[in-house]
């Protein structure tokens, strides 16, 4: 039985429109009461998790690519990048005029007036903060984005290419529409999942993932129950055991969710 159902955000539980299904909090109480536990893992800096949900909710919320956790607003635990580690991404990214980089932390965010502006010509303002604000001595990341100008094929790349050197100390994976993004060593969904599930002591098989990027892969291969989107790109969808019905616009990641786990009962919601 499915005790816990984790939902990755953009392009699985959010619309194109970057809103929640209208039956999103409804849905949430429906699965609470027949104990099933909804948690969010998101590539997402905190500053932006908690703008998405506009009422108290009692969710699991990890962001940073496995970083930072919270039920609710209450922080349980949070993990930082090494000094050394964003010293290189830095040193990497320095002489190239086609990445951005962003440095989040419980927080702050920080990113250069170079960068700002960047993210900006490359319509990505509503992620930057109000001014541009300098990465101080001994800050505590818990995630460094880079964005890629030229989109997913070029953050693949760079991926694969520049950022080869470092995965001894971080872990590195894209995350859609050209970002990529580093953490501490061991810091992915899947590090997340295993977090909740130790926290609420419940198994693989008691929990069903959805996702439908490259970084949702490590929770995909936790377990049995692992959803890609009927959105993903087709090699998403060819690496899981099961694909939603409905896409991210028709509330497909909840609808399998309440499927799996109510049934007949689902339909009435």
């Amino acid at each position: 039985m499915v005790k816990l159902g984790v939902f990755d955000l953009d392009g699985t539980l959010l619309t194109s429109e970057g809103k929640l299904p209208g039956t999103f909090y409804q849905d949430v109480e429906l699965l609470r009461s027949r104990g099933v536990t909804v948690a969010i893992v998101s590539a997402r800096p905190a500053q932006f998790l908690f703008e998405i949900f506009d009422r108290e909710v009692d969710l699991l919320i990890s962001g940073e690519d496995g970083n930072i956790f919270y039920r609710g607003k209450q922080l349980l635990h949070a993990r930082y990048v090494p000094a050394d580690l964003i010293a290189r991404v830095f040193e990497i990214t320095a002489k190239r005029d086609d990445t951005a980089v962003l440095c989040t932390g419980l927080n702050d965010m920080y990113v250069s007036a170079e960068h700002y502006h960047r993210f900006v010509e490359w319509g990505k303002g509503r992620f930057m903060p109000e001014e541009p604000k300098d990465l101080p001595e001994n800050a505590k990341i818990c995630k460094i984005h880079v964005l890629c100008r030229d989109g997913i094929e070029a953050a693949k790349r760079m991926v694969s290419a520049d950022f080869a050197e470092i995965r001894d100390r971080g872990d590195v994976s894209g995350s859609g529409y050209g970002w990529i993004g580093i953490t501490a060593k061991d810091s992915n969904k899947a590090a997340a999942v295993r977090f909740f599930q130790q926290y609420l002591n419940i198994s693989n098989d008691e929990t069903a993932v959805f996702g439908d990027s490259e970084n949702d892969v490590p929770m995909f291969e936790l377990t049995e129950n692992s959803y890609a989107m009927k959105n993903a790109p087709a090699d998403i969808r060819q690496i899981v055991r099961h694909v939603t019905e409905d896409d991210n616009n028709h509330n497909g990641a909840m609808k399998t969710l309440l499927g799996i786990t109510l049934g007949n009962e689902a339909h009435g919601t």
